[in-house]
């Protein structure tokens, strides 16, 4: 950490390691950390650590905003802690199969399928091309 330059503008921090000993860890992490920070899982293994108000949901605002669209005409599909704020924000937040408990419990709908069995292919046909 010592040799880590200061002078540089770090946008994210990101550590990869065994699920256990990370779940052990992100238990002791100091409430203040979560105030100043995004901080979530991506993985079972990786915590990623942003600064705050950088994530999903922004780049889909921004987005939205520059093609004049409103969010209740956005789906969003995930599966891990990082997609949180994306399906939170968009009109349709659609979990996978093999989501985490926390995106599912968010998630106005979940697929059958997994982001690896064609579940994004599953959201698209059942709530885009149905209807």
């Amino acid at each position: 950490i010592d040799d880590i330059p200061e002078n540089i503008v770090y946008n994210k921090v990101v550590t990869v390691c065994e699920e256990a000993f990370l779940d052990s860890q992100i238990q002791k992490m100091p409430d203040h950390l979560y105030q100043a920070f995004e901080v979530f899982k991506s993985r079972e293994i990786i915590l990623e650590v942003m600064p705050k108000g950088v994530h999903k949901a922004v780049g889909l605002r921004l987005l939205t905003d520059y093609l004049a669209l409103d969010k209740s005409q956005v789906m969003a599909m995930g599966d891990e802690e990082n997609d949180l704020t994306m399906l939170e924000w968009a009109g349709l937040g659609v979990a996978m199969a093999n989501a985490v408990p926390k995106v599912k419990a968010v998630a106005k709908a979940v697929t059958t399928k997994t982001n690896e069995e064609s579940g994004v292919a599953e959201a698209i046909h059942k709530y885009i091309l149905e209807k």
